[in-house]
């Protein structure tokens, strides 16, 4: 059944959501999609379109999409959600509840120093104490998103840095409206886009239902 749910993104969430440096690893992808379980969970849904909005859809796919003017991205939501009249519920493989309590203590984890230790002991010490309140599932949930394929794409549109290397003579190296594939600076790439488009174009891009988007060459 497919679900559909957005939400306004409020001011002071704006530098989580679209922080001002290049995401770079999966922490940092794990921290966004626990921020964006919160807002799910707590915020009041919207029929508008706002300035910034979180997307949740689900459906054949399961993606979460950050929509601002400048620059949309998505990534894939792992978990299942149940929603009722009165309240929204998400879980890991329908076994642990993500709840306020869990996205608290699953981003102070991420931000344990121990938790990037190279020493096995340390690191296993990082998050012990919170993996015995949830009866030993925070460490198979932390595995597994550590090692999920979080889909990123990212949707960017970037005036300034097509201009310079328009004035290097490499305009088509960069540019102005684009899509990102992956963020690590091993394997990203971009794919150039002949003008800006809308969010709604990048969500049925990647919604399988919907026809598919050719690359003309």
């Amino acid at each position: 059944m497919e679900k559909k749910l957005s939400f306004k993104i409020r001011q002071e969430s704006i530098e989580m959501f679209f922080p001002k440096f290049r995401i770079k690893n999966k922490l940092h992808i794990i921290k966004i999609l626990f921020e964006a379980c919160r807002y799910i969970l707590f915020e009041d849904l919207t029929n508008k379109l706002e300035e910034n909005m979180l997307i949740l859809n689900v459906d054949k796919m399961s993606r979460l999409f950050f929509i601002s003017d400048n620059k949309t991205y998505s990534i894939h939501f792992p978990f299942t959600i149940n929603i009722s009249p009165i309240e929204r519920k998400i879980y890991y493989k329908n076994i642990l509840p993500i709840d306020a309590r869990l996205i608290s203590d699953i981003i102070s984890i991420i931000h344990e120093p121990k938790f990037y230790s190279e020493d096995y002991f340390d690191f296993a010490e990082s998050f012990s104490d919170i993996d015995d309140i949830y009866l030993g599932k925070t460490w198979p949930l932390l595995k597994d998103l550590l090692i999920f394929e979080d889909g990123y794409l990212r949707l960017d549109r970037d005036l300034d840095t097509f201009l310079k290397a328009k004035a290097e003579g490499k305009e088509h190296m960069h540019p102005e409206n684009h899509i990102d594939i992956f963020y690590t600076s091993g394997n990203t790439f971009k794919i150039g886009l002949t003008k800006n488009v809308k969010h709604k174009f990048f969500i049925d891009l990647l919604n399988v239902k919907t026809d598919c988007i050719y690359l003309k060459y």
